[in-house]
Protein backbone atom coordinates (compact mmCIF):
# COMPACT_ATOMS: atom_id res chain seq x y z
CA UNK A 1 0.00 0.00 0.00
CA UNK A 2 1.29 3.31 -0.92
CA UNK A 3 0.48 6.02 1.94
CA UNK A 4 1.52 9.61 0.76
CA UNK A 5 -0.23 13.30 2.12
CA UNK A 6 -2.10 15.47 0.16
CA UNK A 7 -3.62 19.03 -0.07
CA UNK A 8 -6.14 20.19 -1.83
CA UNK A 9 -5.83 20.80 -5.07
CA UNK A 10 -2.43 18.53 -5.04
CA UNK A 11 -2.72 15.11 -7.60
CA UNK A 12 -0.93 11.59 -7.55
CA UNK A 13 -0.54 9.96 -10.91
CA UNK A 14 -0.96 6.55 -11.61
CA UNK A 15 0.82 5.31 -14.69
CA UNK A 16 0.01 7.36 -17.67
CA UNK A 17 -3.30 7.41 -17.95
CA UNK A 18 -5.07 7.70 -13.96
CA UNK A 19 -5.03 11.23 -12.12
CA UNK A 20 -6.14 11.25 -8.86
CA UNK A 21 -6.84 14.87 -7.62
CA UNK A 22 -7.77 15.59 -3.40
CA UNK A 23 -10.90 17.62 -4.42
CA UNK A 24 -12.23 18.67 -0.72
CA UNK A 25 -10.89 18.43 3.07
CA UNK A 26 -13.25 17.74 6.10
CA UNK A 27 -12.79 16.37 9.52
CA UNK A 28 -14.21 13.50 8.63
CA UNK A 29 -14.31 13.11 4.82
CA UNK A 30 -12.12 13.42 2.05
CA UNK A 31 -13.35 14.29 -1.62
CA UNK A 32 -11.28 12.21 -4.60
CA UNK A 33 -11.79 13.21 -8.09
CA UNK A 34 -10.23 9.96 -10.36
CA UNK A 35 -9.33 10.87 -14.01
CA UNK A 36 -9.12 7.40 -15.93
CA UNK A 37 -9.45 5.94 -19.46
CA UNK A 38 -12.94 5.06 -20.48
CA UNK A 39 -12.10 1.12 -19.69
CA UNK A 40 -11.68 1.42 -16.55
CA UNK A 41 -13.88 0.75 -14.10
CA UNK A 42 -14.16 2.82 -11.12
CA UNK A 43 -16.68 1.68 -8.02
CA UNK A 44 -16.63 2.45 -4.60
CA UNK A 45 -15.65 -0.50 -2.41
CA UNK A 46 -19.06 -1.37 -1.38
CA UNK A 47 -20.15 -1.23 -4.20
CA UNK A 48 -17.58 -3.87 -5.34
CA UNK A 49 -18.65 -5.77 -2.39
CA UNK A 50 -21.64 -6.26 -3.23
CA UNK A 51 -20.80 -7.16 -6.94
CA UNK A 52 -18.70 -9.78 -5.56
CA UNK A 53 -21.50 -10.90 -2.91
CA UNK A 54 -23.57 -11.39 -6.39
CA UNK A 55 -21.38 -13.44 -8.46
CA UNK A 56 -21.15 -15.66 -5.36
CA UNK A 57 -24.60 -16.62 -4.87
CA UNK A 58 -25.47 -16.51 -8.66
CA UNK A 59 -22.46 -19.67 -8.54
CA UNK A 60 -24.06 -21.29 -6.14
CA UNK A 61 -27.17 -21.02 -7.70
CA UNK A 62 -25.81 -22.34 -10.69
CA UNK A 63 -24.19 -25.68 -9.13
CA UNK A 64 -27.33 -26.23 -6.77
CA UNK A 65 -29.43 -26.29 -9.79
CA UNK A 66 -27.09 -28.82 -11.14
CA UNK A 67 -27.86 -30.69 -8.14
CA UNK A 68 -31.24 -31.83 -8.06
CA UNK A 69 -32.04 -32.60 -4.32
CA UNK A 70 -30.92 -28.72 -3.83
CA UNK A 71 -33.67 -26.15 -3.13
CA UNK A 72 -33.26 -24.49 -6.39
CA UNK A 73 -36.34 -22.51 -6.80
CA UNK A 74 -35.52 -20.72 -2.95
CA UNK A 75 -31.82 -20.12 -4.54
CA UNK A 76 -32.84 -18.46 -7.61
CA UNK A 77 -35.12 -15.94 -5.79
CA UNK A 78 -32.61 -14.99 -3.44
CA UNK A 79 -30.05 -14.00 -6.02
CA UNK A 80 -32.61 -12.63 -8.21
CA UNK A 81 -33.00 -10.31 -5.11
CA UNK A 82 -29.59 -10.31 -4.46
CA UNK A 83 -28.68 -8.50 -7.58
CA UNK A 84 -32.00 -6.25 -7.42
CA UNK A 85 -30.39 -4.68 -4.41
CA UNK A 86 -26.90 -4.66 -6.37
CA UNK A 87 -28.53 -3.27 -9.57
CA UNK A 88 -29.85 -0.59 -7.35
CA UNK A 89 -26.23 0.26 -5.83
CA UNK A 90 -25.05 0.54 -9.17
CA UNK A 91 -27.68 2.81 -10.15
CA UNK A 92 -26.12 5.24 -7.44
CA UNK A 93 -22.26 4.93 -8.81
CA UNK A 94 -21.02 8.43 -9.84
CA UNK A 95 -19.58 8.78 -13.20
CA UNK A 96 -16.12 9.53 -13.62
CA UNK A 97 -15.96 13.15 -14.77
CA UNK A 98 -13.59 14.48 -17.48
CA UNK A 99 -10.47 15.76 -16.80
CA UNK A 100 -11.78 19.14 -18.01
CA UNK A 101 -14.75 19.23 -14.96
CA UNK A 102 -11.51 18.07 -12.76
CA UNK A 103 -9.46 20.72 -13.82
CA UNK A 104 -12.23 23.39 -13.20
CA UNK A 105 -12.58 22.29 -9.42
CA UNK A 106 -9.16 22.27 -8.92
CA UNK A 107 -8.32 25.38 -10.31
CA UNK A 108 -11.27 26.87 -8.20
Amino acid sequence: MFIVARRKGQRIVIGNDIEIVVNELSRTTVKLGIVAPKPYSILRGEICDQIEQVNREALEASRASTNPDAGTTESLQDVDAAFASATSFLGKAVKSPSPSDVNRETVK
